[in-house]
């Protein structure tokens, strides 16, 4: 049981490890059945989607980046919560989704968002 428990452990590191993880916490894991390519935004630009939490606690870390490589979105923050709002809504809402703005995060080198939202 033991050796269960530590194989469940590291395979959940390892994939919150993993990706486009534009400045996710420590101990994050990606939500996998969350995860979505060509989500097209409220503003008719796709976009790929990852969520990711810290099991057992809220909130929702959801990095957003543009689905083409020529598309760039360093000054779009606010393209980038919209969309990430919109996306986890249906997916991990119970109640009316809350930004937590001052975590949100750019990667450059990855020109992806990572949006905190709260719900």
């Amino acid at each position: 049981m033991k050796k269960f428990f530590a194989i469940s452990i590291c395979a959940a590191v390892l994939s919150g490890c993993m990706g486009n993880t534009a400045a996710l916490p420590e101990r994050s894991v990606e939500v996998t059945e969350n995860r979505l390519a060509n989500f097209k935004a409220p503003n008719g630009v796709t976009y790929d989607m990852r969520t990711y939490i810290i099991p057992f606690e809220n909130p929702y870390y959801i990095t957003v980046s543009p689905a083409t490589t020529n598309a760039s979105f360093e000054n779009g923050n606010g393209i980038a919560a919209r969309t990430a709002i919109a996306y986890i809504t249906p997916r991990g809402c119970t109640s009316k989704p809350r930004r937590i703005a001052d975590r949100d995060v750019f990667d450059a080198s990855n020109n992806a968002w990572t949006i905190v939202i709260s719900c």
